[in-house]
């Protein structure tokens, strides 16, 4: 299996829920979706080239997007597309660094979110510390007859 940055012809979600039925119909197995444009999966390489031309499926890119297709694209989708480009120097920088060829994967159980900025952060954990304070017993009402 290979991660695909899949790029979807959809204008609705539904639509985009119907390239993300046709990814999954051809044994790809979708981490992430950016809707209505991106989807990250994971597919068979000989797949790629299946899916393209498929309906609602504009292209799929195994390795990192050019320049000339990024610099086309519309803003929010040259996000997606840097953001893509960036994972797979991570995923060989690492490989080169630790010489494994596993990488990184959108996927990966051992892979945590940024910790969130340091005011909200505080917020987390004074909500946690309430959550565990011990409960106040209180006089229970007795039931009306």
């Amino acid at each position: 299996m290979k991660e695909a940055f899949i790029l979807v012809t959809a204008k609705t979600m539904q639509e985009f829920e119907w390239a993300i039925k046709t990814i999954e119909e051809s044994h790809g197995h979708v981490l992430h979706s950016y809707p209505p444009n991106v989807v990250i999966a994971t597919l068979q390489p000989n797949m790629a080239s299946h899916l393209v031309g498929q309906p609602g499926i504009a292209s799929v890119d195994l390795d990192q997007i050019t320049d000339e297709k990024l610099e086309s694209a519309p803003t929010e989708i040259q996000m997606a597309m840097m953001t893509w480009n960036e994972h797979l120097r991570a995923r060989k920088g690492k490989a080169s660094r630790d010489g494994t060829s596993r990488g990184l994967s959108w996927g990966d159980p051992g892979r945590l979110p940024p910790d969130p900025p340091p005011h909200i952060q505080e917020r987390l954990r004074r909500r946690e510390r309430m959550m565990q304070r011990p409960k106040k017993p209180g006089k229970k009402k007795s039931p009306q007859v």
